[in-house]
């Protein structure tokens, strides 16, 4: 029976993480930042201190809302794993992380619907 269970428990947490990354819940997030900490050790050899300080960086860019939306992760849900961070760079020489913060682009609105209805009203009567 406990086997049973087990294989169960399986299923959820593979099906908790088969979801676009906007989809996912924060600690599932979390979960999957952590693990690309993990590969992004493996992958440029780093120290124990270094993974921290990157786990850390991670974890106080995505508790600011940097790392929430599709654009800011590349998130692949068939493999389950953070595939890139588009804004985060890795300095070979000094091995550290940074991540450049995006330009948010401010859409141009009308001038006409910031105004109040009195505004448009007596904008019409002056002409």
């Amino acid at each position: 029976m406990s086997d049973s269970k087990h294989k169960s428990e399986e299923c959820m947490t593979d099906d908790r993480f088969q979801h676009p990354w906007s989809k996912l819940d924060k600690g599932s997030k979390l979960n999957r930042l952590s693990m690309f900490t993990k590969m992004e050790k493996l992958t440029h050899d780093l120290s124990d201190t270094q993974e921290e300080a990157l786990k850390i960086q991670l974890t106080q860019l995505f508790s600011c809302g940097h790392l929430n939306r599709i654009v800011d992760v590349e998130y692949d849900s068939e493999t389950m794993k953070i595939t890139n961070i588009p804004n985060l760079s890795f300095d070979t020489e000094t091995c550290v992380y940074t991540f450049a913060k995006p330009v948010v682009k401010k859409s141009k609105s009308k001038s006409n619907s910031s105004k109040s209805r009195i505004e448009r009203h007596f904008s019409r009567s002056l002409k």
